[in-house]
């Protein structure tokens, strides 16, 4: 099965970035439908039927997620000529996300079939001519930096099933999830570093690597508070390199993070806990000149904040 949270940038639990939108992820109904239901109760027929229902609702876009988990269910029910029918469809419309091809468990029932690698060169193909358009100069390089993202997004998803579903089977538990996770962010920031000594030593931006993979790039140093000098280095970096290689509300994100954690007043006030019942700040935030906090904010696509909310 896949599930991609392509939610607002690092807004919710687990710090996510917005890179596809073409995805539809709202298309799930928050995550949760009655076609993953299915599918962690083994009714892998009904798993489909549910897919079906859901893929007809949204006639008109294009549900690559959900034709992902029908070919799924399909293949888990024993129906791989129809699973291989409906890859070819997806390849057919472009579909280009090879990691769940080669990775995902689930279609090991597929690779045996004659048309499996051929329909995975076409995917490779798409890939090719997707990253010739969207992956800047190092296509390569943004490669390995969305199978880092789709890594991370992982634990996401197996923390988010095993407090959802019953039967989802996952042994570890949600502590050991997050140490695991913890390694693996630990391991991607020192390979990130590797690659940007590999190449120029410059910090990868959109010019090099697109404007996803870019975004993946600030979750991994957001991730990196183990290490804060490499990590202040980096946000220095980032700051002083072109206008658009990053998207200046995630530097906002960023810059904020490493102020508070210095004790400093935030410069953009995106570093807010609010309380669950009252939507208010637990505790007023501390923003660098009050009055202009505001503007600040907009010039860089952010909403404005209620005055209340920080300190004057």
């Amino acid at each position: 099965m896949k599930k991609n949270y392509f939610l607002l940038l690092f807004c919710i639990v687990g710090m996510l970035p917005l890179s596809a939108q073409q995805r539809y992820w709202t298309v799930y109904d928050l995550w949760k439908n009655d076609g993953e239901t299915a599918y962690f109760d083994k009714d892998y027929k009904q798993c489909v039927v549910a897919y079906d229902t859901l893929i007809a609702k949204y006639k008109g876009k294009y549900q690559q997620d959900a034709f992902f988990n029908r070919m799924t269910c399909l293949a888990l029910s024993g129906d791989t000529a129809r699973a291989i029918a409906q890859l070819k469809l997806m390849i057919d419309k472009g579909y280009h996300d090879v990691y769940y091809l080669h990775k995902n468990k689930d279609l090991q029932a597929l690779t045996a079939h004659p048309r499996w690698n051929a329909l995975n060169v076409r995917a490779e193909t798409n890939l090719d001519i997707w990253e010739k358009r969207n992956g800047g100069k190092l296509p390569m390089v943004r490669r390995e930096i969305m199978d880092m993202y789709e890594d991370e997004l992982r634990f996401q998803q197996l923390a988010f099933y095993k407090n959802t579903y019953p039967n989802s089977g996952i042994k570890e538990t949600t502590t050991e999830l997050a140490e695991q996770q913890k390694a693996i962010q630990k391991v991607q920031f020192e390979r990130l570093i590797q690659m940007i000594k590999d190449n120029d030593g410059a910090v990868f931006g959109r010019t090099k690597i697109g404007r996803a993979a870019a975004q993946v790039v600030v979750l991994i140093v957001m991730k990196a508070d183990y290490d804060p000098p490499t990590q202040e280095a980096f946000v220095t970096a980032m700051e002083n390199s072109e206008r658009g290689e990053y998207l200046e509300g995630d530097l906002a994100l960023l810059i904020d993070k490493i102020l508070v954690r210095k004790g400093l007043p935030q410069r953009y006030g995106t570093a807010i806990m609010l309380n669950g019942y009252t939507n208010e700040p637990e505790t007023p935030l501390v923003v660098e000149d009050p009055a202009t906090l505001n503007d600040r904010r907009k010039k860089i696509g952010l909403d404005p904040l209620n005055e209340s909310w920080y300190k004057h």
